[in-house]
């Protein structure tokens, strides 16, 4: 029998350990090179740069400065940080609302000694879980700090005691990769009432009052539930209902008589919550919303009484948070098909998220097919739900059927304001008190012009919002053509300065007649002015001015007119405070054609979303919300259909992983296009910047220096971006999150680093109703970003609160669209001015994170264009921004990333935009292959006119796409993907990392240590092993001998 020598299993153990070793660092360097971009931007470094070619050494290659100047200096940078600061605290100023002030119990004063209790009073949510700029509690303001600030004392000992654990999101929340969630947030963060029992024993002498923070939480990927077991007492309710362990706290803190003053403040970024059972509990509400880093402060300031709060509410705060129609299919209630072969139920989301397959094998597991949400409210969201509803149960303009009991809440027998609202939109009150009179209206042109002059009649001196609203006709023709009609809607608002007691400003008010027009699906096809009385008022809110209006209008007190609230006496209304213009014939011209971004003529307004409404499909299929038969078209219960072969077919795929793109007949021969790359001209992106991006032939020499393999390299977005070889398009860093400029925790500025500024709530933002507040959020997020050198800034969302349990209320701007489009100008101008591209998300129509991937969204086009697509209109069309991120769901049924309609038909010809189209995160996900799922098919998108691939780390989708055509000789993909590159550059051109670049130069290539490490420790491996694979053979012939 041979015997085996010691040294021979030495080298079999060696050998084998080192080949080991080397297939691990061989897969090491391989996830490595995919996701370079990504471990580059974390380390710092840099694998290219650019090199200026004879620069002339007095040359300002800065084109894209700081208004603070140079930064490196640090009175500069200090500078701007204190800005950054004061924009945060300025937006909670003014930002937020007061709903509750029972004989006036704010503002509190100063020296005073307080209790605080709640989780949130320590532990607040300062921003939600969506993207965003995360900052860490301890370089935060915080509560006690800040009332210290104003002379408050906080009770240390029940501070002390109150725990620092985080507030999750009220409901069932799955982590993004898993197909398993926990029910949690809202009452199971509350502290039990037994806490608290024990904590009333340390009040002492701190019993002025007593502050009170309960908050909800969103976050991307679920939606705060419309129906959670309670976790005291087991009972189903909603998410934004107060739970019992909550409202426990609150009875004993107001029962037990220790406190001369009971606050509650909400800590709520978007989600209206429910407080009418508690508020003959407290002495005052006060709505903060998410404070990020330094807004607590202006919280303080509030309750003290140093500053005078004058915020608005954005959304509407219902008695019941489910009286809303959108709710019935959405968030949490969203249906699934009902031949999808699932149950509908949290358990059947969770096997949706794992991905599952559905309808018998029809359609492949990573395709996303099963939920459907049908907007059947039409366009009835928020207020213009809740005030039209009001409007026809007073007027009878839709029918006489307003105030059945269909929809009311709480069991009632008929429909009734008072018991449906506890605050309007537009509503928050002031510590003094203002006089508002219209002095002159001007409706001739293009405009609408309304001064108003208000004057502060009170003692203490505040701001004071402007809100001007808007009825328009509801006649014959709009019910026989099925356009529907707000009973009353934003239409423009201005604030005051600072007034002093008895001081008075004057505001002007513009209002583009554009907003008041309606879209006709149905006859016209386009958007049109109603022929009939236009009634115009300025109110306190949307309430109070339709009272205003219905004033003019001859109803009164005995038609059914309430007040806002139980706290106001405005329900008869004051004529005053409206006028009428009569529009004597429909105006079917004015908006026939589009105005456009680019100042290009505008193109036929049309229908472009005919298959999006679920009757194109299946007829009769769902009944749309009408105010002319409230009773019969309101939603009872959810609307689910059996998804047709046909709509499978163009959701799921038919061979070969692609939806339905096929090569044009009259498609360029792949090779002649491509025989154009190479041809380096020494054009360099700053030589571009100011070329406009209609110059086609300009644009596509500066491509066409690139080798073809590598110059659509940057349209795989990593958010540190890579550049594109030879092109001279330099790497496009992008900042992410609408609540901070950096998109990170640090910015780095020399050897200088400070922690980035979190932002307020867009809740907050946008409730100050003060364009300088929202240009300041734009110019701040884009200094800070131009600090951290991004190319662009994924700033600001603009799609609406459908419901109040949407994840991500808090970095959208409200309910209502038109306040979104106004609101969104001047913070993307601002922003763009800072030499950053603002780049709002996400578009369009995100309005669930449940079951966002694939969801199939069904609407009327009139709802749609008025609503989700109004509310991006103005940051693009008017305000042209640079970017956008799209969003996940489907239109009807086609993945938003690749619908033609929107990307194309609207976005480049009706809107003349031409800024960048990036999907939101796309990377080929484990187990898909490219086509092969649903973020994966990259020839639909480019087709429909989308440019960049979100987080496409390995960089698959533009260069598989570049492979396909060739292997198909398709040069209409390959000129899709020039485009896509032209968009991307012009969009570079146009910002910071053009800084340096002058009109000659080349790239330089270079690698990073950890390259050279992993190549390093392969070689090792390698020659190790086989060294030890020699070693071995010899050991074996010697045995052998």
């Amino acid at each position: 029998m041979r015997t085996v020598s010691k040294h021979t299993k030495l080298w079999e153990g060696l050998t084998a350990l080192f080949a080991v070793l080397l297939v691990i660092v061989l897969i090491a360097t391989s996830i490595c090179n995919t996701y370079a971009s990504t471990i580059n931007d974390a380390l710092g470094l840099k694998d290219s740069e650019f090199v200026n070619d004879d620069v002339d050494p007095d040359a300002d290659l800065e084109y894209y400065k700081s208004t603070f100047g140079d930064l490196t200096k640090e009175e500069n940078l200090k500078e701007m940080i204190a800005f950054l600061q004061k924009q945060n605290e300025d937006e909670m100023r003014e930002g937020a609302a007061l709903l509750y002030n029972q004989n006036n119990a704010l503002p509190l004063g100063k020296g005073l000694k307080v209790s605080t209790f709640g989780n949130g009073a320590k532990n607040p949510v300062r921003t939600d879980g969506g993207a965003s700029t995360r900052v860490s509690e301890d370089v935060s303001i915080n509560l006690k700090d800040a009332l210290a600030a104003e002379d408050i004392e906080v009770n240390p000992t029940i501070w002390d005691a109150l725990p620092t654990t985080a507030y999750t999101i009220a409901g069932y929340a799955i982590p993004r990769g898993s197909t398993t969630g926990s029910w949690g947030g809202a009452g199971y963060n509350e502290n039990s009432i037994e806490f608290y029992q024990q904590q009333m024993a340390n009040v002492g002498d701190y019993d002025d009052a007593a502050i009170i923070v309960i908050g909800r939480k969103g976050a991307e990927g679920t939606d705060n539930a419309m129906s959670m077991a309670d976790n005291t007492t087991g009972e189903m309710i909603s998410s934004l209902s107060l739970f019992e362990n909550e409202k426990q706290m609150i009875n004993l803190i107001a029962d037990s008589g220790k406190f001369d003053k009971v606050i509650l403040v909400l800590n709520t970024g978007g989600y209206a919550m429910e407080t009418y059972e508690v508020e003959d509990k407290v002495d005052a509400i006060l709505m903060m919303g998410n404070p990020g880093r330094y807004g607590l402060t202006g919280v303080a300031e509030i309750l003290s009484g140093t500053t005078n709060p004058s915020g608005k509410l954005v959304d509407t705060y219902a008695k019941n948070s489910l009286s809303a129609p959108a709710v019935v299919n959405s968030g949490t209630n969203t249906p699934f098909f009902s031949n999808s072969g699932l149950p509908s139920d949290m358990e059947a989301y969770e096997v949706v998220r794992g991905g599952a397959g559905t309808f018998g094998g029809k359609i492949p597991a990573n395709e996303q097919v099963a939920l459907i949400s049908i907007q059947v409210e039409n366009i009835y969201i928020g207020y213009r739900y809740y005030e039209t509803r009001y409007a026809d149960v007073v007027t009878g303009d839709g029918n006489k059927n307003a105030s059945s009991g269909v929809g009311a809440s709480f069991g009632a027998s008929e429909w009734k304001y008072e018991n449906e609202i506890s605050y309007p939109f537009g509503y928050g009150l002031s510590y003094t008190t203002f006089e508002q009179s219209i002095e002159s209206i001007n409706t001739d042109g293009d405009d609408v012009v309304v001064e108003v002059k208000v004057k502060n009649t009170g003692s203490v001196a505040g701001k004071n919002a402007v809100q001007v609203y808007a009825q328009t006709p509801y006649g014959e023709y709009e019910k026989e053509n099925m356009v529907e009609k707000a009973g009353i809607q934003l239409a423009g608002y201005g604030k005051t300065g600072l007034l002093a007691p008895g001081a008075e400003e004057t505001v002007t008010v513009t209002i583009d007649k554009y907003l008041l027009a309606s879209y006709d699906d149905n006859n016209l096809k386009g958007y049109y002015l109603s022929s009939g009385d236009y009634y115009f008022a300025v109110g306190s809110d949307a309430h109070d001015a339709l009272n205003n209006v219905l004033a003019l209008r001859g109803f009164g007190v005995a038609d059914g007119m309430v007040a806002s609230t139980a706290q106001d006496n405005n329900a008869a209304g004051n004529a005053d405070l409206a006028r009428k213009w009569t529009l004597n014939s429909r105006d079917e011209e004015s908006y026939m054609y589009s105005e456009t971004a680019n100042g290009t003529p505008g193109t036929r307004v049309t229908n472009q979303f005919d298959d999006c409404d679920i009757n194109y499909w299946i007829e009769d299929a769902a009944t749309y919300l009408s105010r002319s038969d409230w009773e019969g078209t309101y939603p009872v219960e959810q609307t689910t259909v059996a998804a047709t072969d046909e709509m499978l077919e163009r959701m799921g795929g038919t061979e070969n992983g692609i939806l339905w793109y096929e090569t044009p007949e009259d498609a360029p021969d792949f090779n002649t296009v491509a025989a154009n790359f190479g041809n380096d001209q020494g054009i360099t992106i700053a030589s571009m910047r100011t070329v406009p991006i209609s110059e086609t032939e300009a644009w596509r020499n500066f491509i066409f220096q690139a080798d073809l393999e590598e110059f659509a390299i940057c349209l795989g977005e990593s958010f540190s971006g890579y550049p594109a070889a030879g092109a001279y398009i330099p790497a496009a860093p992008i900042g992410d999150g609408t609540n901070g400029g950096a998109g990170g925790s640090d910015v780095t500025v020399g050897s200088t680093t400070y922690s980035a500024v979190q932002y307020t709530s867009k809740n907050i933002l946008t409730g100050t109703f003060n364009d300088e507040l929202y240009a300041g959020r734009g110019r701040a997020m884009g200094e800070e970003a131009h600090l951290a050198g991004k190319s662009e800034c994924f700033n600001l969302g603009i799609d609406l609160h459908r419901t109040p349990f949407g994840g991500r209320n808090s970095e959208y701007m409200s309910e209502c669209p038109t306040l979104t489009y106004l609101a969104s100008i001047p913070e993307v101008k601002a922003m763009q001015e800072c030499g950053v591209a603002a780049a709002p998300k996400h578009f369009v129509g995100n309005d669930q994170e449940t079951g966002r991937d694939g969801v199939a969204v069904f609407f009327t086009e009139q709802a749609f264009r008025e609503g989700s697509l109004r509310g991006g209109e103005g940051a693009l069309r008017v305000a042209n921004a640079g970017g956008i991120m799209q969003s996940f769901e489907r239109l009807g049924t086609d993945f938003a990333s690749l619908d033609t309609a929107m990307n194309t038909n609207v976005l480049r010809t009706e809107w003349g935009w031409d800024g960048n189209i990036i999907t939101d995160a796309v990377p080929i996900e484990s187990g898909d292959t490219w086509g092969n799922g649903y973020r994966s098919h990259t020839l639909e998108m480019l087709a429909s006119g989308t440019n960049d691939f979100c987080l496409d780390f390995a960089g698959e989708h533009a260069p598989k796409a570049l492979e396909w055509a060739r292997e198909h000789n398709d040069g209409y993909i390959l000129e899709k993907l020039i485009d896509s590159v032209i968009h991307h550059a012009f969009v570079v051109s146009r910002t910071v990392p053009t800084n340096g670049i002058s009109g000659s130069g080349h790239m330089e290539y270079y690698r990073v240590w950890w390259e050279d490490a992993l190549l390093a420790a392969a070689i090792v491996c390698g020659v190790l092993a086989a060294a030890g694979a020699v070693l071995l053979v010899i050991g074996k012939v010697k045995e052998e001998d």
